[in-house]
This record gives C-alpha cells, structure tokens and sequence, in this order.
C-alpha cells in the first residue's frame, strides 16, 4: 500500500512537469526555422495531450475509491485549454485557418481523453508497479527523443555555411524593446520590433529602433550623439520601424526622414539639433542634392530644397501634363531601388523620368535643357555610371522599345522589344547595357554596347526571379536560388554562389540587398551575411546577428552596419 501511493504520488506530477518542460522546449522552437516547429508539432502533441488528459484522473485516482467522472471532465476543459495556449504547438507560420482547426482538434481531443482516463482510472489500482514504471519509462523516454530530434532538425535548418571565419565586432546596440521581442514568450507575444534601415553618413549612423525614436550615433564606437522623439503618423503609430518609415536619406549634413505613406516627411540636423517638419507631397523620387538639400521628383514635375526645407524652385513642364497609356509592363521589378531610380542627379545635369516625358533639368535654375515625350508610356530608366548615356523603355499598345540617349539629348540608338514581352530587367555598365525582357520560352540577356550591337550573350536561371548588378567591371546575376559573377566586358564567367553541386542556403539568397565594401561583396541569406571576395567569389566570413538580419548599410573604409530584430551590430569587414 505505501509503495502504491508512492508510486502514485509521482505520478501526480509527471504530467504538470510535462507540461513545464514542454513550454520551455516550445520557446526554443518558435525561435527555430519554421520546419522546426512543424516537426515538433507532430512528434511532441502526443506527449501533450497524454499529459493534459491523465493530469486529473490520475490525481482522482486513489486505491478502492471511485473516480468522479463529471469532476475529472470539467477540470480536463480548462486543463486542455490551458495547456494548449501555454504550450502552443499548434501555432505555425503562415495560414491561420490549418492553426485554428488543429487548435479545435485538440481542444476537443484534451477533454475527451480525460473523461476515457477518468473511467478506467478505476482500474488503475490492479495495475501492477512494475507496469506502471515500464509505461512511465516508455513515455519519458519517447518524450525526450521527440525533444532531442526537433532541436537537432532546427538546428541543422539554420546551419550556417560551413566556415568557422568570423568578422570583428566593433559595437553593439541592443534596446530593451529588442531584449524583450527575443524573451517574450510567444505566440502569444507577438512583440512587433523591426528597425527600419539604417542610414549612414557625416560620422554617424541614424537608428530607429521604434517608430517614435530617432537616435544618431557616433559610427566609430556607437555612442549617441543626438536623440529626437518624433510623432510617427497616425495608422501606422503602434507598427514596427520598418513598417513606418523609409530608410533615412543624407545629403551631406542633413537627414531626410520620410513615412511610408509619404504623408509627413522631417529635414533634421544633427549638428545643430533642429527638426523641421515639411510636406513632400506625393513625390515618385527623393535625391540628395550635392550641396545639402534634395530633388524630389513628383507626377507634377521636379523641386529642389535647400538645406533648410525651403523651396529653391520649381519645374512644372507643360508636356507632362497629357494622358497616358497604360500598358501592363514592369521594369526591375525585383531589384533594390537604386536600380529603379527615375531621378539621378549628375554633373550635366538632373536627369527626370516621368511616365510621359524623360528630360534633364539645369541644377540651379530648374529649367529644361531637353526632352524627350514617349509614344506610350515610360516605364523604366538607367544611367550609366559615367553618366554619359541615358537608356529609357517605352511600352505602348502598339510596340515596346529600349533607347538610349546622350547627356546632351542626342538618340544613340533604339532596339524594338518582342510583342509578347512583359517586362524587362536590365542595369548599365560604362560600355552599355545588360538587359533580358521577360517573355515565354526565352532565357537569355544580351549585352548591348553603345553602338546598339550584341556583344554577348548570357544564360539565366530556369527559374526563380532575379535582378543585376554591376560592380567594378563585374556583371552580377542575383536570384533566390545563387549569385552568378560575369566580366562586363566579354560576359565571361568568374564564379557563382553556391558553387556547382552546392546547396541553397536555408532561407535562400536576399538578391536584392546586396552591398559591396572594398573589394568584398556582402551577401544576406540563411539567416545572416556571408562576405564574399569580390573577384574570385571565396567566402571570408559568415556573421549570423542576434535575431536575425533584417538590413544593412556600409560606412566609411571596412564597416558595415547591420539591423535585426535585437538592435544595430557594427561589423569591420576586413
């Protein structure tokens, strides 16, 4: 009788101790790649709805004394519901309706075997000790395999590329918002911390962590220099950063900060500690201007600020002022912005792109030099990086054509695109201009020089999007599925990420966030960054930041500024 209600009295706390460990299993999992956590679900769910059910009967369960069913089945609701919010295996990533209806599954499950428990639990009295160890041994030992195989698939899925190299860490900023979004206990702390992207210039790095909180700090060694409390606009107020304002814009000493909704915009000066907030107006572009202030590009025409947010003048050509026709056509549609840019300021001049017209405006008077009306609609631009030639698509109902133009507004030449073509995705070199439209059956891209020839011809991925970039006499091909380096002068192969018969990182490649430092190409995937050589494609290091990555900036000489979910991390690429 004393080895009975020994053996019972352990029992009694085997499943509350379950269910402790299965919290704390469960934290580590939401914090894994998604596989993880689908594994998990299937291999620990079991263990949870065996503990949630004989919690209660076998607390009940005494020698020669009846069970109460009613009260075993009214404890075993709200222990089911409570187990399943405190240990949510049911939670994944992505559709809720598959997360509802397992959530509904269980709950029904939870209570239905404890009512089934709490009937037999009679009979638990002339099961033998020796039984009772053997099924309590099987389950522990079933429990902790299914523990020990989720953590180690999670931690294979988030493997890092196989390189112990590391790079040096300058400094660190870590809020207690981004403290707290990693320890919060999920799901049902949903803690929205995302910084938007950090902008570098003037000696400093402008942070914003939190929608509300500007901080600009000292590159070098992160100390703050300046803090401004800003009001972030009113829908998007309790959002993440990111999810409220624009990467930041520098123009010598100044800081543009602009919402997503381009509804408020502020110039702010760190060095004489003045915000100024002014009204962008619904512009297509912002540029900095070389001596301070900004372009900013609108479906009205073009404007300049100065330093100060005051206007400097105003271009209003009448020749943007007629209707347009619209043609489904998209131009980079998956690269970064800098590739999609319809204004570029430059030495000759400020070259606009509009729907209806391109043209280059005088930089201190604002007047038009020249310009050119499209037959349909404008859609797309590239300068080239000598800033001597400017390419532009026209897409109309009746035909779509790239053309290139001087500086000065002379037509170099003009190819016609294929009919069924849909789109187009290109970048100039100095010695012209790599472009691949989009239509059924075609994988290739032609480098066309400033005569309007081919010179070469390059093979694309089968599949996945994909965007280019040039980068020192490098042509590089980026897609989800590897980073492809040509020479831009004969379109000869120099190295591909990941190497022939390698594996795509976890997570794949985040093409479009590429960022050289020297003679090193940065590369977001699997998590982290990888710092490849710029000339041959050979890994150097692999830095995985604390939460995860999210953005990036390079600084002066070898640093480089990385955002994630914890805060802003300096890191010296050399």
């Amino acid at each position: 009788m004393r080895r009975f209600s020994k053996t019972y009295g352990c029992a009694r706390w085997a499943a509350p101790a379950v269910l402790l460990v299965l919290v704390f299993v469960t934290q580590v999992l939401m914090r894994m790649p998604p596989k993880a956590l689908d594994l998990g679900r299937w291999l620990l769910t079991p263990h949870l709805l065996i503990a949630a059910a004989v919690l209660w009967p076998v607390w009940f369960a005494r020698r020669r004394a009846p069970v109460k069913t009613g009260a075993v089945a009214a404890l075993s609701v709200p222990t089911a519901v409570i187990s399943l919010l405190a240990v949510p295996l049911w939670a994944g990533h992505g559709c809720w309706a598959p997360d509802l209806a397992n959530f509904v599954l269980l709950l029904f499950l939870g209570p239905a075997l404890g009512v089934i428990f709490s009937l037999k639990a009679s009979r638990l009295a002339g099961v033998s000790e020796q039984k009772m160890g053997l099924a309590a041994a099987i389950f522990l030992l079933t429990f902790f395999c299914g523990i020990a195989v989720t953590l180690v698939a999670g931690f294979r899925e988030g493997a890092a590329l196989p390189t112990d190299a590391r790079p040096r860490l300058a400094w660190a900023r870590t809020p207690l918002q981004g403290l707290w979004a990693y320890l919060a206990p999920r799901p049902w702390f949903r803690v929205n911390y995302a910084p938007a992207g950090p902008a570098v210039g003037g000696g400093w790095v402008v942070f914003i962590g939190v929608p509300e909180r500007i901080d600009f700090l000292e590159a070098a060694d992160g100390r703050t220099v300046w803090t401004v409390e800003i009001e972030p606009p009113g829908p998007f107020a309790r959002d993440a950063a990111r999810n409220v304002w624009e990467r930041p814009l520098v123009s010598r000493d100044k800081i543009l900060l602009r919402d997503r909704g381009v509804s408020v915009g502020y110039l702010l000066d760190p060095h004489a500690g003045q915000v100024e907030r002014i009204n962008p107006g619904p512009c297509l572009q912002v540029a900095p201007d070389l001596e301070g202030g900004f372009y900013a590009l609108s479906l009205e025409g073009l404007e300049r600020v100065d330093p100060r947010g005051k206007l400097r003048w105003s271009c209003r050509p009448d020749f943007l002022r007629r209707g347009q026709e619209a043609v489904p056509f998209s131009v980079n549609e998956f690269s970064p912005p800098h590739l999609r840019a319809s204004l570029v300021p430059t030495a000759r001049g400020v070259v606009c792109l509009h729907p209806a017209a391109l043209w280059v405006s005088d930089p201190e008077t604002g007047a038009v030099r020249w310009h050119v009306e499209s037959r349909g609609r404008f859609a797309g631009m590239q300068v080239s990086p000598w800033q001597d030639t400017v390419y532009v698509v026209d897409s109309g109902a009746g035909a779509k054509r790239v053309t290139a133009f001087t500086l000065d507004g002379s037509p170099r030449w003009h190819r016609e695109l294929p009919a069924e073509c849909f789109g187009l995705t290109w970048v100039a070199t100095p010695h012209g201009i790599l472009m691949a439209p989009h239509h059924h059956g075609v994988k290739t891209a032609e480098f066309v020089g400033p005569d309007g020839v081919t010179k070469y011809s390059l093979a694309l991925p089968e599949a996945g999007a994909y965007c280019f970039y040039y980068l020192e006499g490098t042509v590089l091909a980026a897609g989800s599925n590897g980073v492809r380096a040509y020479r831009a002068e004969d379109g000869r192969p120099l190295w591909s990420l990941p190497e022939p018969g390698g594996a795509v990182p976890p997570g794949g490649y985040r093409y479009h966030d590429l960022v050289p430092v020297g003679n090193t190409l940065v590369v977001p995937y699997g998590g982290g960054i990888g710092a490849h050589d710029l000339a041959t494609g050979r890994i150097r290091w692999f830095y995985k930041p604390p939460g995860g990555f999210l953005s990036m900036a390079a600084g002066t000489g070898d640093m480089l500024y990385v955002t994630s979910s914890r805060g802003i991390f300096a890191v010296r690429c050399r």
